[in-house]
């Protein structure tokens, strides 16, 4: 059940020609980043799933052993429905890893068939599938896959005389050609990045005691090798870039604890994260150069917040999770051994807070018989905890503006627009669906409420400083005096 509706009364006083309301103010504690929850969800297949991507909001697809499609349209929500998809008749090998552009074009590819990598796609949300051609040249299995747009993808693998597979398409797959990896790369790769079509990044299996990183800044013209940290000494399986500079790969255990590299100057420079995970790391998820999160064998999940320190969190399984793709900073989504599906629901912590101020102002204004409008803001903070997707909305109703028998239009107070921008603990930004102006109704009695804010669904969850510009009108004829109206603000879930 959503939760119940947040009222708050105040009271508007008109005296001199200063506007005030006053209001009672709620607790409103802002949640950690890190303060969500993992648990799994009813997966359709108890094949292992390899690879996850996210191409929108609501749409979701991972693959596997089988070869295995299942994907979801609802993965914003509090509990999302998996459901098979079908892959193409000539498809039997394993799929290894997916990518998505969009909520309805995707990419998978995989292990070999007839000698030549998997290679499948969609572009109607997976209702088909059809299979591409490799080039000839490529003999090994793929095993990462990016598609920086609808046209643009790169797939990575294994050794090919000598050098790691590569491979691109610059036509949504209607043709792939082969890149040549940089003459130091001997090893497999497994796993890449693109943050445009020009730039990528792919890391592997270890060369000269070191995991192999290499990238491209031309669209795969020519590959680079860099450099990995002097400590890093194991292989990368996943690789999340967020820009043009910034980087975070993960590998398997070093010593004691997980591996995670990172770059923040464009792969000048790797650094070693510090870590409190004592697991592989297979797969690396981020939503901004400072939040990411990391999956891998017994169910091993960890984030950041600040881009430097990991943390350990319960994923609500044992089973190893191979792959993890982040909506926003609230939803996500990791996949392993045995169908495992495990979901993410951050900004958990309550349910609906809303904060409103003590006071709000308008200038005094003297009455000039004229009609004239009066602006002021008000502040209120509105924090959903409920990890539920739904959104929310903020309402507003009031009685009638009296000083005795004076009245003020029962339309005189209008919301002319609000800003909702992230404060402490903010998951994901609130995505307003009202046009303004709205004229905040009144009555003797307070009549129906009106909208006023609406965050859509799968938006707003977390903390937001929220700002309402009003507009007070008054008539030419308004008489002199002190007025009071009762203003009723309701916070409730679901848009």
């Amino acid at each position: 059940m959503p939760p119940e509706p947040l009222t708050q009364t105040g009271r508007w006083l008109i005296a001199g020609g200063a506007v005030a309301l006053a209001a009672l103010v709620l607790a409103c504690l802002p949640a950690d980043a890190l303060a969500g929850t993992w648990a799994t969800e009813t997966s359709p297949t108890t094949n292992n799933l390899a690879g996850v991507a996210c191409g929108a909001l609501q749409n979701c697809v991972a693959v596997g052993a089988g070869p295995t499609i299942v994907a979801t349209t609802n993965a914003s929500t509090a509990s999302p429905t998996w459901s098979k998809q079908t892959a193409p008749s000539g498809a039997t090998a394993a799929l290894t890893a997916v990518s998505c552009f969009s909520g309805t074009a995707c990419w998978a590819v995989g292990g070999l068939v007839s000698t030549h990598p998997e290679l499948i796609a969609t572009i109607n949300g997976g209702s088909t599938w059809t299979s591409q051609t490799s080039p000839s040249a490529a003999t090994a299995a793929l095993a990462g896959i990016a598609c920086a747009s609808a046209s643009a993808c790169w797939a990575v693998g294994g050794v090919v005389s000598g050098h790691p597979e590569i491979v691109a398409t610059a036509n949504g797959g209607s043709t792939w050609t082969s890149e040549t990896s940089p003459a130091g790369a001997t090893v497999a790769l497994n796993a890449i990045s693109c943050v445009s079509t020009s730039v990528c990044w792919a890391v592997g299996a270890v060369v000269s005691g070191h995991p192999e990183i290499i990238a491209t800044t031309n669209g795969g013209s020519t590959w680079t090798s860099e450099t990995a940290p002097t400590s890093a000494t194991v292989a990368l399986d996943s690789i999340h870039c967020v820009s043009t500079t910034t980087c975070f790969a993960s590998g398997s255990v070093l010593g004691t604890a997980g591996e995670i590299i990172a770059t923040t100057n464009g792969g000048s420079t790797w650094t070693l994260q510090s870590l409190a995970l004592a697991d592989n790391l297979l797969g690396i998820a981020c939503v901004s150069a400072t939040s990411c999160w990391a999956a891998g064998a017994a169910g091993a999940v960890g984030a950041t917040v600040d881009g430097l320190t990991w943390a350990s969190q319960t994923s609500g399984t044992t089973n190893q999770l191979a792959a993890i793709a982040m909506i926003n900073s609230a939803f996500g989504t990791a996949v392993g051994a045995s169908g495992t599906i495990d979901g993410y629901r951050g900004c958990v912590a309550g349910g609906l807070n809303l904060t409103l101020p003590g006071t709000i102002s308008f200038p005094a204004v003297t009455l000039s018989g004229l009609n004239q409008t009066d602006t002021t803001t008000a502040a209120l903070t509105i924090d959903d905890e409920t990890g539920s997707g739904l959104g929310w909305h903020l309402t507003a109703t009031s009685t009638t503006f009296a000083n005795g028998t004076h009245t003020l239009p029962t339309n005189a107070a209008t919301v002319t627009g609000v800003s909702a921008l992230p404060a402490a603990g903010d998951c994901t930004t609130a995505t307003n669906a009202i046009g303004y102006p709205v004229t905040i109704p009144a009555a003797s009695t307070p009549p129906t409420a009106v909208s006023i804010f609406d965050a859509t669904a799968a938006s707003g969850a977390g903390a937001l400083s929220t700002t309402l510009s009003l507009s007070l009108a008054i008539p030419s004829g308004a008489a002199k005096g002190s007025y009071s109206s009762t203003w009723t603000i309701t916070l409730a879930s679901g848009p």
